[in-house]
């Protein structure tokens, strides 16, 4: 089996946690047991670009990507083979099992086609600039539309990856939440704004909401991949749940802080002509994404939520 390929490749993020380092470290010798498992005549590997949470493979003559992860992948699974069912743009799963590794028990694999001619839509924007303002507001629309189609599945649960959950707030505890039971101000939210936020959360009972639809839970453009001549959605990749709240889903999706308020719009009207949309429960999203993650604390994300989103709230 030749590895050479491995040699010197880059990921597209460093690992999240030390069990991803290992996987990837570990590699060839877990390879080696998927090739024997499946007895698919692995002669070349190919590594692909992965995220922060796995290890990405292209294993050559078979023509399908192994996807390595430290932790259960029956909600990924069950995601894409369900998302598929819809109409939804994913990777065709062919296999899944476990793999033994010493420090890592719950190891384990699947195995999905290749997406050929194809880019990872983050990198074709930020790294090689080959989006186009029309590019972005079509791929907008495209997602949208597909986050529609998830979202009329309606569940009546919620999961926390592999676990059933009783509301929403268990959802967002996790490596980027705040202590949602007494939040604190950060350098977005004020005093004003904190208290503005803590209203909200209550009146609206934001995080007792319990009826959960098919979720994707992560739809960022690193997890969605675009055709590399026509720059139109071709894939969509790594969900970060299954059964979640739509609203969080789409608003954690479209935020316009990341790619303009060309897309937030495009993806919104797609959406809203084909599902039900709750302007409350997507603003007060708005206001939870935008609490939770760094990057949006800027004046700019305050302007905002000043001038437009908490007039548009009760």
């Amino acid at each position: 089996m030749d590895f050479s390929a491995m040699d010197g490749h880059q990921d597209m993020l460093p690992p999240g946690v030390p069990d991803v380092a290992t996987l990837r470290k570990d590699a060839r010798i877990l390879l080696a047991q998927i090739d024997a498992r499946e007895r698919l005549g692995t002669r070349r590997v190919i590594p692909l670009p992965s995220g922060m949470w796995n290890a990405l493979y292209r294993l050559e003559p078979a023509g399908l990507v192994a996807k390595l992860s430290f932790m259960g992948n029956a909600f990924e699974v069950d995601f894409l083979r369900d998302a598929a069912e819809l109409g939804v743009p994913v990777p065709r799963i062919y296999s899944a099992g476990p793999l033994e590794h010493a420090e890592i028990p719950a190891a384990c694999y699947f195995l999905m086609s290749y997406e050929a001619n194809t880019a990872n839509a983050w990198q074709f924007l930020h790294q090689h600039h080959q989006l186009s303002l029309d590019d972005l507001r079509l791929l907008g629309a495209d997602l949208g539309a597909n986050l529609a189609r998830l979202h009329t599945r309606r569940l009546g649960y919620l999961t926390h990856f592999n676990t059933r959950i009783d509301r929403w707030q268990q959802a967002l505890t996790d490596g980027f939440s705040p202590d949602w039971e007494n939040p604190a101000q950060n350098s977005l939210f004020d005093h004003e704004l904190l208290a503005a936020l803590r209203r909200l959360l209550r009146e609206t009972r934001y995080f007792e909401f319990s009826d959960g639809a098919f979720c994707h839970g992560d739809l960022v453009l690193t997890n969605v991949l675009v055709d590399t001549e026509t720059h139109r959605l071709r894939a969509i990749i790594d969900p970060g749940n299954y059964a979640g709240m739509p609203m969080f889903d789409l608003a954690y999706a479209a935020m316009p802080w990341d790619h303009g308020f060309g897309f937030h719009d495009a993806l919104l009207d797609a959406y809203k002509s084909r599902a039900v949309f709750d302007s409350v429960y997507y603003a007060v999203s708005q206001l939870v994404v935008a609490y939770r993650h760094a990057r949006f604390h800027t004046p700019q994300v305050r302007e905002y939520i000043h001038d437009s989103l908490l007039p548009s709230l009760p």
